[in-house]
């Protein structure tokens, strides 16, 4: 959760402005060449799905995890897969092999594969688009 961005898991959307969510460092012990990943809205389904490469360093976190590039996605409060509700809540899957199914309410990896999940909430004002 250090790494989250925002790092609140409950966001009060008072503004029509885009909606940035991230993960500013992702780790793994394994040196593997990408860990994938997807944003996936629980009224807005898929949101994005990739993969993000193990940077070109020797240095480890803690002395174990390497490091991956960032990721992040921007959400539009007014976009009418959410406009019409009062929240709507983000997850971030990120496996450390390919996702064998993607559906709107989680993922599924390949055998013997590790996921995490973080997530945020976010809590649109009431009438903020039109």
């Amino acid at each position: 959760p250090d790494f989250l961005t925002p790092g609140e898991d409950i966001l009060r959307i008072e503004s029509t402005d885009q909606v940035v969510l991230g993960a500013e460092t992702l780790l793994d012990p394994n040196p593997e060449d990408r860990l994938f990943y997807a944003f996936i809205g629980e009224r807005s389904g898929l949101i994005e799905q990739a993969s993000t490469p193990r940077q070109a360093t020797d240095e480890l976190h803690d002395g174990t995890f390497y490091f991956f590039d960032p990721v992040q996605t921007e959400i539009d409060p007014c976009n009418e897969r959410v406009r019409t509700h009062d929240d709507e809540t983000i997850r971030l899957f990120v496996a450390d092999r390919p996702f064998s199914r993607v559906t709107s309410s989680g993922v599924e990896v390949e055998d013997g594969g590790y996921v995490t999940v973080h997530r945020w909430t976010l809590r649109f004002r009431s009438q903020l688009c039109p």
